[in-house]
C-alpha cells in the first residue's frame, strides 16, 4: 500500500491570495466618498433653488404691496384735492358776494378736517401771503405759525409764478416734534378777474401712509417713501434703515431712467453686501412716486434657517458615514489578517 504523499500549501510571497479574498478598501473609501459628494450637490442644489425661489416671492410680494400701496397714496391725495376743489369754490363765491362769507368758509374748513381723516390742517393764504382762515386737528396746533407770512413757501410762490398750474404737492416741516414733517398740498386761487388771489393749503400726516403700509403687511425690515418725480423726498417711514438714503438715491435715478413708468418695477440691488428688494410705481394722476424697500433679512431668513438644518443634517451624515467607513475598513483588515 502507497504510502499517502504529504502535501504543503505555500502563501503567495505578495499576498495575492489574502487580498483576493478580501473587501476591497479603496473601492469602499471612493464608494462613500462619492455617495458624499452627491450628496452635498443634491443639497447645493436644492439650497440654490431654494433661494431662488425665496427672491421670486419677495418680489412678488414687493409688487403687491407697491401696487397696493400706489392705489392708497392716489385715492389719499385725489379725496385731499377734491376738498381742495371745494374750498376754492367756496372761496370764489366769496369773493362773488364781495367777501361776505369768512364765517361759512371757516365753519366749512373745521368740517372738512374733522371729516376728512388725511387732512391734518387747511388754511386759506390771500395774495400777500397772510393767513385768513386756518383749521387743525388736536395736535397739529402748532404746525405752521398762522401768524407768519407764507410768501416765501413753495407751496405759495409755485402757483403765484405758474398761472396754468392748478395744484402743487410738496414737503413742509413744523415746529411740531411729534409731527416734525408734513406733505402739503395746495391750489390756487383766482381773483374774478382771473388774477392771482392766493391759495388753499391742506397739510397730510405721512405717518396716515405708514400705518397703512404697516397694517397690510407684517414684515419688520422694510421701509415705504414717497417722491416726487424729481426725486424730491416726500416722506420715508417707518423703519430707519442706515442705508436709506444711498438706496432712495438710486431709486431715483433709476426712476429717472424709466420716466413715466406707468406699471411697478421691482428688482434686486446689493448696498453694502446687503442684498435689497426694491419695488417702485408712477402714479397715474399725480407726480409721486411710491416705493417699497425690502431688506435681505426679510426675505431670506426662512431660506438661512432652511440652510443652516441642511448643514446640520450634512454634518451628521458625514461623520456616520465616516464612523462606518472606519468600521469597515477595520473589519477588512481583521479579514486581511
Amino acid at each position: 500500500m502507497a504510502k499517502p504523499t504529504a502535501q504543503f500549501f505555500t502563501p503567495a510571497p505578495d499576498g495575492r491570495e489574502g487580498r483576493a479574498r478580501s473587501p476591497r478598501a479603496n473601492k469602499l473609501i471612493a464608494f462613500s466618498a462619492l455617495i458624499m459628494l452627491l450628496f452635498c450637490v443634491f443639497v447645493a442644489y436644492q439650497a440654490s433653488k431654494a433661494y431662488e425661489n425665496s427672491v421670486n416671492e419677495g418680489k412678488k410680494n414687493a409688487t403687491r404691496l407697491t401696487k397696493i400701496l400706489s392705489d392708497q397714496v392716489e385715492l389719499t391725495f385725489l379725496a385731499v384735492d377734491l376738498t381742495l376743489r371745494r374750498a376754492v369754490e367756496r372761496q370764489y363765491f366769496n369773493m362773488l358776494f364781495g367777501g361776505n362769507l369768512p364765517r361759512d368758509i371757516e365753519n366749512n374748513f373745521r368740517n372738512w378736517v374733522e371729516e376728512t381723516p388725511q387732512i391734518a390742517a387747511m388754511m386759506l393764504v390771500n395774495d400777500r401771503g397772510a393767513v385768513e382762515i386756518a383749521a387743525n386737528k388736536d395736535g397739529y396746533d402748532d404746525w405752521f405759525n398762522y401768524y407768519d407770512t407764507m410768501k416765501e413757501d413753495h407751496a405759495f410762490k409755485t402757483l403765484q409764478d405758474e398761472a396754468d398750474r392748478n395744484y402743487y404737492i410738496g414737503q413742509q416741516h413744523t415746529q411740531n416734534k411729534k409731527h416734525p414733517t408734513l406733505v402739503v398740498m395746495s391750489r390756487r386761487i383766482n381773483k374774478l378777474d382771473g388774477s392771482f388771489g392766493g391759495v388753499i393749503v391742506a397739510a397730510v400726516d405721512p405717518t396716515y401712509f405708514s400705518d397703512f403700509f404697516s397694517s397690510v403687511d407684517f414684515g419688520t425690515e422694510r421701509f415705504m417713501s414717497l417722491m416726487l418725480e424729481d426725486g424730491t423726498l416726500l416722506y420715508t417711514g417707518p423703519d430707519n434703515d442706515p442705508e436709506r438714503d444711498v438706496i432712495l438715491d438710486f431709486i431715483g435715478d433709476h426712476a429717472n431712467e424709466h420716466a413715466k413708468a406707468q406699471h411697478v418695477i421691482t428688482d434686486t440691488q446689493s448696498f453694502n453686501d446687503t442684498i435689497k428688494i426694491y419695488s417702485y410705481s408712477q402714479l397715474k394722476n399725480l407726480p409721486i412716486i411710491t416705493a417699497i424697500v425690502i431688506d435681505e433679512q426679510d426675505f431670506l431668513s426662512t431660506w438661512r434657517d432652511a440652510r443652516v438644518k441642511d448643514i446640520s443634517f450634512l454634518a451628521i451624515f458625514t461623520i456616520f458615514g465616516s464612523v462606518l467607513s472606519f468600521f469597515a475598513l477595520t473589519m477588512a483588515k481583521q479579514i486581511i489578517r
